[in-house]
């Protein structure tokens, strides 16, 4: 019998970390730190130059993904269809509106659909948020360790 070396919580889900490596697989992206923000509903992603562009009647949103470490960052151009645009309220209290992409996320051996909203976040430590929608009924959080499925 093969049983995982992931940890899990006794109702058998596993657990993640307060910070995980994940990949966004349909975006081109292999590793990417992802803070685990219960307090997020929705997924974040940091994107650069985020338009909004109709293409045969259909909504799509072009953006520049920037990955890597402080110092050593790279772009990455993507595009996806837009699912929606929806207001958000960030931790400080601002509103504002957001384009939402419907991707794949990989998570250790993971792999399911989420929404993902585009926003600038270079002010912030990560680049991606993954927020409580993305992992309702899939992980429990751990926050005293990170990469625990990394």
């Amino acid at each position: 019998m093969f049983f995982s070396k992931k940890p899990k919580n006794a109702e058998g889900k596993l657990i993640i970390g307060a910070v995980e490596y994940i990949s966004l697989p349909d975006l081109g992206i292999k590793k990417l730190k992802a803070r685990i923000d219960t307090g997020a509903k929705i997924s974040a992603l940091h994107a650069d130059n985020i338009k909004l562009k109709k293409i045969d009647g259909k909504r799509f949103v072009h953006f520049d993904i920037i990955v890597g470490e402080w110092g050593a960052f790279t772009s990455i151009p993507a595009k996806a269809p837009l699912k929606d645009v929806k207001t958000v309220v960030s931790s400080n209290g601002h509103y504002t509106k957001r384009p939402v992409i419907v991707t794949r996320i990989k998570v250790g051996n993971l792999v399911w659909k989420i929404h993902l909203s585009l926003i600038d976040r270079s002010a912030m430590r990560y680049r991606m948020l993954l927020g409580r929608l993305s992992i309702k009924n899939r992980f429990v959080v751990d926050v005293s360790g990170s990469h625990f499925q990394s």
